[in-house]
């Protein structure tokens, strides 16, 4: 036991402890670089898909805007049918041609493949809070709430307006881009209110898809700036 006690008391415990101590420096340094190397990949990828998501972003907003459009002039165009069938106007060529603008249909798609391609690495990446809730608002509520209206639309057109005008008009020609709908009996149409009816459904229907385009031009809009201030690029 002696001897035993003899031997411990005979080794450098500075030296081990001071070995030891390196040791665990080493370890300690090595996992800090570690997390820090990945710390900036993950904020060097959230760069990348943050300005992917921007410029996906950018071309939306002017998808959305020429959609907006689109259903203001389908609105102006039932607005004046409704009205004019109802004053009993005469026929003419700017009538024939709101009457083929009532059928216009809205196709709307939003492009998510960013913003998938994040979710798919981890919605977290996305250091700012505020940013991060604002990018699931816009494509987990908003999107599908717009494509839920621009499909309902569609398949009320495909289902009530567009028969009714397969059997009531002659589709005309003007110009490789515009058409005019002929009335099959005018008279019928003043005096029976189903296309009136049928003219002003489309046009609140419109409305509101209107409504939830206005709603996300918005947000993208809010989204944009965001990204501008957080990634200082544009």
């Amino acid at each position: 036991m002696r001897s035993i006690t003899n031997r411990l008391k005979s080794l450098k415990w500075k030296y081990i402890l001071g070995e030891i101590t390196l040791i665990v420096l080493g370890i300690l340094i090595a996992v800090q670089i570690n997390n820090w190397n990945e710390f900036r990949k993950s904020r060097r990828f959230e760069k990348q898909i943050m300005e992917e998501i921007y410029q996906t972003l950018e071309k939306e907003l002017e998808v959305i805007g020429s959609r907006i459009e689109r259903c203001e002039t389908i609105e102006k165009a039932t607005t004046e049918v409704y009205q004019q069938l109802g004053d009993a106007v005469p026929l003419t060529d700017g009538l024939q041609r709101s009457f083929w603008l009532c059928n216009w249909v809205v196709f709307y798609q939003p492009q998510t493949i960013a913003f998938e391609r994040l979710r798919a690495k981890g919605i977290e990446l996305v250091s700012d809070d505020q940013l991060r809730l604002d990018l699931l608002h816009l494509h987990d509520f908003l999107y599908p709430l717009v494509l839920s209206f621009t499909n309902r639309l569609n398949a009320w057109s495909e289902t009530d307006l567009k028969p009714y005008a397969q059997t009531h008009f002659r589709i005309e020609t003007e110009t490789p881009t515009k058409k005019i709908y002929v009335p099959l009996d005018y008279q019928d149409l003043l005096e029976k209110p189903l296309f009136r009816n049928l003219v002003l459904d489309k046009q609140s229907r419109t409305k509101d898809m209107r409504y939830h385009l206005k709603r996300v031009e918005e947000q993208v809009t809010l989204l944009m700036n965001q990204i501008e201030e957080e990634y200082k690029f544009k």
